[in-house]
């Protein structure tokens, strides 16, 4: 239950306290009470009548209800001078995040720290895959003009000794 219900809670077992200001509890005589208090309900007296209630009953009943109602009294101004703080530094700390703000943006710094890591080792990979491709490339590459050298090589020792031998070269 937050300040505000508590602060709700209690002021309606106030107004019900208050009530009882106005309720009878003997038919002959009403009981006019101008303000509750705990102590009243305590030492509250009432005259009797010929089948009435029981005097103890009625009085270990009203110091219950007295009880209670200290508390409740209690309570309400813990509530209330709680509440009256929280108003306070709300307005005296507006310009400051609360912990929860800053809970959430120190959250979502590191988060983004973790991406643009994340992110920087995915562009580490990727360079390193080029690099490993381009060798790779260059190599095939070099063997492959190794290859067409070789050839080419060959296909001119053999046609400079076909033809020095009077053979004429093969018709593809």
């Amino acid at each position: 239950m937050d300040c505000a219900e508590r602060l709700r809670h209690h002021e309606q077992w106030r107004d019900f306290l208050h009530s009882l200001d106005y309720m009878s509890f003997e038919a002959s005589e009403p009981a006019k009470v101008n303000h509750l208090d705990p102590a009243g309900i305590g030492e509250k007296t009432f005259s009797t009548a010929w089948k009435g209630y029981r005097v103890e009953e009625v009085r270990t009943y009203l110091a219950q209800v007295a009880s209670r109602a200290r508390e409740l009294l209690l309570e309400l101004d813990s509530t209330r001078s709680k509440l009256e703080e929280h108003a306070a530094n709300a307005g005296r700390d507006s310009d400051e995040p609360s912990p929860g703000v800053l809970k959430a943006e120190e959250a979502a710094a590191q988060i983004l720290h973790d991406a643009n890591e994340a992110a920087k080792a995915l562009r580490d990979q990727a360079r390193n895959i080029l690099e490993a491709t381009r060798v790779r490339a260059e190599e095939e590459s070099r063997q492959i003009i190794g290859d067409a050298r070789a050839r080419s090589w060959c296909s001119l020792w053999l046609s400079s000794h076909l033809h020095a031998v009077g053979m004429t070269q093969p018709t593809l």
